[in-house]
């Protein structure tokens, strides 16, 4: 089962040749990315009705959890509606709820989700080790969401995707093996580390699934008629990719397809104390101090 909170619709220059607008531009974008989130998880073996979106606007979980009865508009869409994203699959997990934009909207839905799935095993980003402050509050919400089911003995396998003040995380060559990310914080404490190893076959197609995202590559362009505009078009995407990353560094297709994948352990009766070592982050998010981050 693959449930994902945001519909990602981040707005980006990289339609602006197809949408000039940046309220149509977020729009479309959040549709692919909520398409995106449902489709390719078959690609990796996820059954129909198995993967949701739940629709919820990219960069808005600190304006929620600051006050969690509140609706949430989306500032470059200027509106709620988090349908638009949320309707681009179907699934038995949510069939009854009717969601708005809001902090207790989101801990309910997961509440949903855990009832209907009563999974063993959660995979969610460790709040302390991802730098994404939507990333984090996913996993607070469903810290919340797991005191409103109640205990059932579940596991969670903790993992960081943009990792504290170490963006470039794992390190080294797309065929090294991914170690502990780096901390320089307070102390962290974990119950296990978990390593999954993946063949070569399990990442060649991780890599495909990778470069179907919409988000991980460039936009479409209309074919235009004349060769010397396509040459010089083509030329400056190449420029732009080597300005912005020379080394090629950042891109998931070096830090993704790995030959393991790396998870930090938590029991179900000590993932509130994942909680005290984010305090101040929490902090700041019930004081409005934190703000968009671009990843």
């Amino acid at each position: 089962w693959v449930v994902t909170v945001s519909a990602g619709n981040n707005v980006d220059r990289r339609m602006a040749h197809l949408e000039a607008g940046a309220a149509a531009r977020s729009g479309l974008k959040g549709e692919l990315r909520a398409w995106d989130s449902v489709a390719i998880p078959r690609w990796g073996g996820v059954g129909e009705g198995r993967a949701v979106n739940l629709g919820y606007f990219n960069q808005s979980l600190a304006r929620m959890y600051r006050d969690p009865q509140r609706v949430v508009a989306d500032p470059v869409l200027e509106n709620a509606d988090i349908l638009r994203f949320r309707d681009v699959g179907s699934s038995k997990m949510l069939a009854d709820r009717i969601p708005v934009s809001s902090w207790q909207s989101l801990v309910e839905d997961l509440v949903a989700v855990l009832e209907f799935v009563q999974p063993a095993t959660i995979v969610t980003p460790h709040p302390a080790l991802d730098a994404a402050p939507d990333h984090k509050l996913t996993t607070v919400a469903l810290i919340e969401a797991l005191g409103r089911v109640g205990p059932a003995g579940r596991t969670l396998l903790l993992y960081t995707n943009h990792a504290t003040g170490a963006e470039y995380f794992p390190f080294g060559p797309a065929d090294a093996v991914v170690s502990l990310p780096p901390w320089t914080g307070e102390e962290l404490h974990a119950e296990g580390v978990f390593s999954l190893p993946l063949d070569g076959d399990r990442r060649l197609r991780k890599l495909y699934a990778l470069e179907a995202q919409h988000d991980l590559r460039a936009a479409p362009r209309i074919v235009g008629t004349s060769p010397i505009r396509r040459v010089v078009g083509e030329m400056g995407r190449v420029l732009a990719r080597l300005w912005q990353d020379p080394a090629d560094t950042y891109s998931y297709m070096r830090r993704a397809p790995r030959p393991n994948e790396l998870f930090l352990v938590r029991s179900e009766k000590n993932a509130g104390a994942l909680l005290i070592e984010i305090e101040g982050f929490l902090a700041d998010a019930r004081a409005g101090r934190i703000g968009a981050a671009a990843y």
